[in-house]
This record gives C-alpha cells, sequence and structure tokens, in this order.
C-alpha cells in the first residue's frame, strides 16, 4: 500500500483525503502545517489525498500548489492524488493523524471512514462534524490555524491522548451503520403516517 501511493519512505504521517473546493478549507490546514513542521520537523510530511481539480487558482478552487510554495511547504506536502475505495481503510490506519478542515459538510463522511479505522482525528467544530464525531475528535475552530496545528502536535507527541481518542473514535462510528440508519428512518415515517 505505500509503495501503491508513494509512502515506502516515510513513518509518521498527517493526512487528509478529500476534494480541494474552497469550503473544504484546505488552505487552513496548510497554513496550521507551518506549526506542525516548527514541532516535528521536516521528517513527518502531510499527505494529500483526493482528486485534484484541472485548474488551480479559480474561485471555486484556490491556488494550493502556489500557497504551499508561498509558505515554505513544498517539502513536507506529499500529493498521493486519488485512492481506491477498497484503500481507504488502509491508508488511513497508515496515517497517524487524519485532518479534516472542511467548513461545511453535509454529513462528514472521511471523520466517521478514519475513526472506523483507527485513526484519531483533527477536524473543525463546523456544520454537521461535530454531530458526527461527538467526543471522538479534536475540534479546533474554523479559521484557526495555530490551533489546528497544536490539535495534530498533541496528537503526534501525546500518545496517550491519540490512544484516547483512537478508541473514542472506534466505538463513536460504530454507533453508525446502515442498519441503524434504515431502522431510525422507518421510525421516522410511521410516526410521520401516524401523525
Amino acid at each position: 500500500m505505500r509503495a501503491r501511493y508513494g509512502l515506502a519512505d516515510i513513518g509518521d504521517f498527517v493526512l487528509y483525503l478529500g476534494a480541494y473546493a474552497v469550503h473544504k478549507n484546505v488552505r487552513q490546514l496548510l497554513a496550521a502545517y507551518t506549526y506542525v513542521t516548527q514541532g516535528l520537523g521536516p521528517d513527518v510530511p502531510l499527505v494529500l489525498a483526493g482528486h485534484t481539480p484541472a485548474t488551480w487558482g479559480t474561485r471555486r478552487f484556490p491556488d494550493l500548489p502556489a500557497y504551499i510554495a508561498e509558505i515554505g511547504l513544498t517539502d513536507r506536502v506529499r500529493w498521493i492524488g486519488p485512492v481506491d475505495e477498497t484503500d481507504k481503510p488502509a491508508l488511513y490506519r497508515m496515517a497517524s493523524v487524519f485532518a479534516f478542515p472542511s467548513r461545511y459538510e453535509g454529513f462528514g463522511l472521511g471523520p466517521l471512514e478514519a475513526m472506523a479505522s483507527g485513526t484519531p482525528v483533527v477536524a473543525c467544530s463546523a456544520s454537521s462534524i461535530p454531530e458526527v464525531v461527538g467526543d471522538a475528535a479534536f475540534l479546533v475552530g474554523p479559521g484557526d490555524s495555530r490551533a489546528m496545528g497544536g490539535a495534530i502536535l498533541s496528537l503526534m507527541v501525546q500518545p496517550d491522548h491519540a490512544a484516547l481518542l483512537r478508541d473514542r473514535g472506534l466505538a463513536r462510528a460504530r454507533e453508525f451503520s446502515w442498519r441503524r440508519t434504515a431502522e431510525a428512518t422507518l421510525a421516522v415515517y410511521k410516526q410521520l403516517a401516524g401523525a
């Protein structure tokens, strides 16, 4: 798996897996990573996974490669492109931390997938994310790069804290299943039909 995604030469890494539209707020994560590299040095890269846009520098897709160069992270960021669905659980498990800076999500599948894979999560306390992760993730304010960097650092250097979030994440992820979703939906329909 590491060889398939060009990660064979690294140990620990922080993972972002998702899209690069402006609401995904990856720019905040990149700014946060400047604090992470100050604390951990160059040996723990930020791995960016997912489909990249055909054109950077639009209203929808900010020019993240240019921003990476501007803030001096060129050697600290790895782009690995799209990840096959079947490979996602293994990629999450390889990561030391999953970072999800999105400002808006209809549900927030990425953090849930990471938690189900046993990976501690750092995310923004925005939109549906707090409802999805409960107390099983390290939440920071959207726009607070320093707090996000500190949260990532905390999980990287405090194994007990990372283990606590890993255990909470696994427990939280078990609360979400297709069966439970179907049962809850059916209960709502029955309630509405009886009203």
